[in-house]
């Protein structure tokens, strides 16, 4: 039977593997914008669905319009 220290040791060593084989650069030019409701324009450059191991934080570039 695990204890919490086991499997937290465990997630330690999976989450360093992960960012081992992850991606290491945001390329700018080739992530497209989105526009939305409350930006301009807008565009994910970090984050877990990108292939980036984060630990729940996400990076995002926006264009805010003025007023």
């Amino acid at each position: 039977m695990s204890t919490f220290y086991d499997d937290w040791r465990a997630a330690g060593e999976r989450l360093q593997a992960e960012f081992q084989r992850s991606l290491m650069i945001a390329q700018d030019r080739t992530i497209p914008w989105v526009r939305r409701r409350q930006d301009a324009k807008a565009k994910l450059m970090v984050a877990n669905e990108l292939g980036f191991p984060t630990m729940g934080s996400s990076v995002m570039k926006a264009e805010i319009p003025v007023g």
